[in-house]
């Protein structure tokens, strides 16, 4: 890691350095540990997918529309079914176990085909807290997400080599649980050197006929379920941070609450956000598409700070789609703006309201804080359109330019 090796030489000497890389390993492994040992205290929603499955059995209706209701589709169910041949705390363990070897996996895809990772402290630290802590918040949570990137980093690196049919199985599956990753069977259209509109349409037909089954298997159950996804409106106090809820959010602060679900001005202002972002996405990456060097693994970066941008639900540990991305761009600023952001991180450090502040306007620093990992992911993606902007600009002046340069 290029930024790790210049913080290092500044810090000292290679055993302080050395101190430095087990202090961050001993501190991701007790974490890893503390969750692992307090079984009745971290993985709920594991815990909700267990009982919710329990009472699917018992012919009630998992979808109770409040609290920590199940909100995967029916056929999941099915998937979680498995875990109740085992006692609740064995099968905490196991999907503990389970999640810890998807997140192994996940960063030796990342580290052999996408980006060099090394285990050095500045590289740990980042994994361990970006994007308020997602790869963390997940494995307290118990949640699917780290399943659902490891299927989406396999199909990306499918895509890559062009696998189209590999991709397209994985977006498939993982697109189950929670839809939208469906959005990105896009990139056939973009990654590959020839659009692949053939392959975009087996990807649809086959998300389809599968999400089809279960109208087939529990209709009940699958209308059910859709009226709970239409009703799920999480806040920023569950880690729900995406546009949408910061709209909602900003405007019941405004004019009290409930006023953006009587006036709708939320959706209008989400959709118009939406809108915009796509169009410039769009431009970009036709834009990038046509630059005769382009590193394709950029289109798939930006593709992820588009979801991000537009997805209606964002929770916390769904941000861990960003870590890789985010991790690129940050590798490739020069010394030039590495020094004015340092130094704009140290003054919105000092001048930052914190929440016992008396000052007048505190709730709009409320709000930016609450909503950083967003926040986070708008400046990243402002930094890709710029980056490919750059990178066909150069071209333009120089044909044989590498793209490795600009980027």
């Amino acid at each position: 890691m290029q930024s790790a090796q210049v913080a290092q030489s500044q810090i000292g000497s290679p055993r302080f350095t050395m101190l430095l890389n087990c202090a961050a390993i001993v501190m991701a492994v007790g974490l890893l540990g503390l969750i692992a040992l307090r079984f009745r205290a971290y993985q709920w929603d594991f815990n909700m997918f267990y009982w919710s499955t329990e009472d699917f059995l018992r012919g009630q209706s998992p979808y109770k529309g409040q609290g920590l209701s199940f909100y995967h589709p029916p056929l999941t169910l099915y998937l979680y079914r498995l875990f109740l041949f085992l006692p609740r705390p064995v099968a905490y363990e196991l999907w503990f176990g389970l999640k810890l070897a998807a997140l192994a996996t996940l960063l030796v895809t990342w580290r052999r085909h996408f980006e060099r990772l090394q285990p050095d402290w500045l590289t740990i630290l980042y994994f361990v807290f970006a994007f308020n802590g997602a790869l963390y918040a997940d494995l307290v949570a118990g949640n699917v997400s780290l399943f659902e990137q490891l299927g989406l980093w396999l199909g990306f690196l499918a895509l890559l080599r062009g696998q189209y049919a590999r991709f397209c199985l994985c977006v498939i599956l993982v697109a189950q649980f929670k839809l939208t990753p469906i959005f990105f069977s896009v990139l056939l259209l973009f990654v590959p050197e020839r659009p692949q509109w053939r392959w975009l349409a087996v990807c649809v037909v086959g998300f389809v006929a599968l999400f089809s089954l279960n109208y087939l298997l529990q209709p009940e159950l699958t209308a059910q379920f859709f009226k709970s996804a239409s009703g799920l409106e999480e806040g920023i106090d569950t880690g729900n941070a995406s546009t949408l809820t910061l709209f909602r959010d900003v405007l019941d602060r405004a004019r009290g609450a409930g006023f953006a679900a009587s006036s709708h001005l939320d959706e209008l202002a989400y959709l118009a956000v939406v809108g915009a972002v796509g169009v410039v996405s769009l431009v970009t990456a036709l834009r990038y598409r046509a630059v005769a060097n382009r590193d394709p693994r950029l289109l798939i970066y930006f593709a992820c700070l588009l979801f991000t941008l537009i997805a209606p639900r964002m929770k916390v540990y769904s941000y861990i789609l960003l870590l890789l991305p985010t991790l690129h761009l940050l590798r490739r600023l020069s010394a030039r703006t590495l020094v004015p952001l340092a130094t704009a991180v140290v003054g919105m450090a000092v001048l930052f309201p914190q929440h016992g502040s008396l000052l007048p306007f505190r709730a709009l620093f409320d709000i930016l804080y609450l909503f950083l990992p967003l926040i986070g992911a708008a400046l990243a993606w402002s930094g890709y359109v710029h980056a490919m902007a750059s990178a066909r600009a150069v071209e333009a002046q120089d044909p044989r330019h590498e793209l490795a340069t600009a980027v």
